[in-house]
């Protein structure tokens, strides 16, 4: 793999787990937040759900991350590999941590106690 097909990998990654997360905040999250409080944004000014609160942590980051990424595929910086993982480490935890906890939220046992089999399935998926 050249240096410019794993700068462009890194980019992609950036634009999948925007738009993963967009999909989640705008699409999914809103229809378990029906039933299922750990999905609500909290009501009066209180911080937005937990979720939603590690997506903004990772982004930060991330946001980070791409720019460097840019810069080096443009020529603007030359590319290393120590600094690439200094940016990844900004938000490489709070990942990490949010896949546990969603999956955690959306595992069976948990999902049981506000859904039924057939309103999961209803959900336009």
């Amino acid at each position: 793999m050249s240096l410019k097909q794993f700068i462009d990998e890194g980019l992609s990654l950036v634009r999948y787990l925007e738009a993963h997360h967009d999909i989640e905040e705008n699409y999914l999250y809103p229809i378990l937040a029906r039933k299922m409080p750990s999905f609500q944004a909290a009501q009066r000014g209180a911080p937005q759900c937990k979720l939603v609160q590690q997506h903004r942590a990772i982004h930060k980051g991330m946001d980070a991350f791409e720019a460097y990424l840019r810069a080096c595929r443009n020529g603007e910086t030359e590319f290393e590999l120590g600094v690439l993982k200094d940016k990844m480490d900004t938000w490489g935890d709070v990942l990490f941590v949010h896949l546990d906890e969603e999956v955690k939220e959306l595992e069976a046992e948990n999902m049981r106690k506000y859904w039924t089999v057939a309103e999961v399935k209803a959900i336009p998926v």
